[in-house]
């Protein structure tokens, strides 16, 4: 299942107190049949560009573009370049397997250390 949240408006409030509405995915579709964006899905579209042409192919029209929506609709899910560059951080480094409470630190922080390097090889923009 995912796990998506509905931004709590007026409108979202009102139909959830009064008609005791529950919106779902299925509500997150605009009357056009395209996927709304949201700050998860703007990171990770610009990760992926990331990855395929680096930092400096990564620009808000490029990415606005590939997600199909003007530049200026990107600024409501990130307030700038750098919020998008701190969020594509939080990404890769969520990639990064916590470390398990069973095992002895040495080889727990071993297996997170090589995690860490797996996740930043796969974005080597990150590193660089």
């Amino acid at each position: 299942m995912v796990a998506l949240s509905v931004r709590c408006t007026a409108y979202t409030l009102l139909w959830t107190i009064v008609y005791g509405y529950t919106f779902k995915h299925d509500d997150l579709q605009t009357h056009t049949g395209r996927t709304r964006l949201s700050r998860l899905l703007v990171l990770q579209a610009a990760v992926a560009l990331a990855d395929e042409d680096g930092l400096e192919g990564l620009t808000m029209r490029r990415l606005a573009r590939q997600l199909g929506v003007v530049p200026m609709a990107l600024y409501k899910h990130v307030a700038n370049k750098d919020e998008l560059l701190d969020g594509m951080v939080d990404i890769v480094f969520g990639e990064i397997e916590s470390p398990s409470i069973d095992d002895d630190w040495r080889s727990a922080m071993r297996r997170r250390a090589i995690a860490a390097r797996q996740a930043l090889k796969r974005h080597s923009w990150r590193s660089g």
